[in-house]
């Protein structure tokens, strides 16, 4: 006689009905654990592929893009290839989120890759055109300006852009970085945007055509007075060569 187990019972007032089902034979209940075991790999799966999603996402990587000033003082060397630039400041900025304001507060600010002797220096952002090498960055919490001297190498491609920083042709400088931490910031304007302040990684330099932000740059630095960015809105700046 085949072992049977009970599936449902239904009672009423005349009849009781008992349902039965076969138990299941040894290939049945070895093919039921390969398929409860398939699915819980591929739930596993899923689990981690969410988990890598979502540590991709908090190391995307963003830019700032700063103007070059060279008209009143040289921030380069010729003989040593050299440029002195400024590549951040606290200037706000719009993202997706919100308003950005990147710390310079040193403890927000990962220096080591920048002044690693690692750090290249780019053109527009492509880590195929390297044209140069960062060879010292610092952040300054005075004036709130992040500042390097970035060496050019001698490929045709650095030389072109090289001496168009010289002539004043290509005057405009980005920074790539990934953001670390971010922590909402008290506003006095409840309609404007939220703004957040960032703890960052800067990665790169790179010398760019386009301009997203023009606050600082070579040969350029945020006076003392600089204006309250509380109320997380762009206002007008004043700057003086260094």
């Amino acid at each position: 006689m085949q072992h049977k187990h009970i599936h449902s019972i239904q009672e009423d007032d005349e009849t009781i009905t008992i349902k039965f089902g076969k138990k299941m034979d040894e290939e049945e209940k070895s093919n039921s654990e390969i398929v409860e075991k398939s699915n819980m790999e591929t739930e596993n799966k899923k689990e981690q592929e969410d988990i890598q999603s979502k540590d991709k996402g908090t190391k995307e990587r963003f830019e700032r893009v700063f103007s070059i000033d060279s008209k009143k003082k040289k921030p380069y060397d010729e003989d040593k290839r050299t440029v002195d630039i400024a590549f951040s400041s606290e200037e706000p900025y719009q993202r997706s989120f919100g308003m950005e304001i990147l710390s310079h507060k040193g403890t927000d600010v990962k220096m080591e890759f920048l002044n690693s002797g690692n750090a290249p220096l780019l053109l527009d952002h492509d880590a195929t055109k390297q044209i140069g090498v960062i060879e010292n960055a610092t952040i300054s919490e005075a004036d709130k300006v992040g500042r390097a001297t970035v060496r050019f190498g001698k490929s045709n491609l650095a030389d072109e852009v090289f001496q168009d920083i010289v002539d004043g042709i290509r005057n405009n400088i980005s920074v790539g970085y990934e953001i670390t931490n971010m922590e909402k910031m008290e506003t006095k304007d409840d309609e404007g945007p939220d703004s957040y302040r960032v703890a960052w990684t800067p990665l790169e330099v790179s010398s760019v055509s386009i301009p997203a932000d023009t606050s600082v740059g070579v040969g350029r630095s945020r006076q003392e007075n600089h204006s309250s960015l509380d109320d997380g809105r762009k206002e007008k700046k004043t700057w003086k060569n260094l």
